[in-house]
């Protein structure tokens, strides 16, 4: 698909959405995704680890069992997968810097103290 079904632009945010199991298929990255394999997500993502679905069930279901297809173009799912991929390597070089620099200045400070 190419597009995590828990997202947002805060970390914090996102770290509530999975916690709580606020997700979406957004019509954009999931229209290529079948609704059975939609359905195998859902039953694995509920917060309740009662609910959720057991490996016996994930194994049995239609989607595993009948409907694998290895002939569907999935370069715009890959495509996808790489746009969020720089975007987090990105956000890490962001945090690196801003954690070197922060460092710099708390040595500077307790070196003039």
């Amino acid at each position: 698909c190419g597009y995590p079904p828990f997202y947002d632009e805060s970390h914090s945010a996102m770290m509530h959405k999975i916690k709580n199991a606020d997700y979406s298929f957004e019509p954009e990255w999931w229209c290529s995704v079948s609704e059975t394999a939609r359905s195998v997500i859902r039953c694995l993502l509920v917060v309740d680890p009662k609910q959720r679905m057991s490996i016996d069930d994930f194994i049995e279901h239609p989607w595993l069992a009948n409907e694998v297809s290895y002939d569907r173009d999935i370069s715009p799912a890959l495509e996808g997968i790489r746009k969020i991929q720089a975007r987090r390597r990105l956000r890490a070089g962001q945090k690196a810097v801003h954690a070197v620099t922060r460092m710099k200045r708390l040595s500077v400070t307790s070196m003039n103290d």
